[in-house]
């Protein structure tokens, strides 16, 4: 069975970028929530590699810039909802 991961992913940024996380969806991205600068981004990436139990490589990090590339590439390394 295939399990969304968009619920997962949108509370990670949430709590990491504290944001409520009604404002954050599909299309949220570094161009629309304000606190998501390149010190943040290393927190998001660890912060998804704990939720998910994943490593990530320098090259998908760099390409996790919003909901949707992130929830691609945990599905690329086989991360369930």
């Amino acid at each position: 069975m295939k399990h969304d991961l968009k619920p997962r992913v949108c509370r990670v940024l949430a709590s990491i970028f504290g944001v409520p996380l009604d404002s954050v969806d599909a299309s949220t991205s570094q161009a629309t929530v304000e606190p998501w600068d390149s010190l943040s981004h290393i927190h998001l990436i660890v912060a998804l590699e704990v939720e998910f139990s994943v490593s990530f490589t320098p090259e998908q990090a760099l390409e996790m810039t919003n909901v949707q590339a992130i929830c691609d590439v945990l599905r690329a390394k086989g991360a369930t909802g």
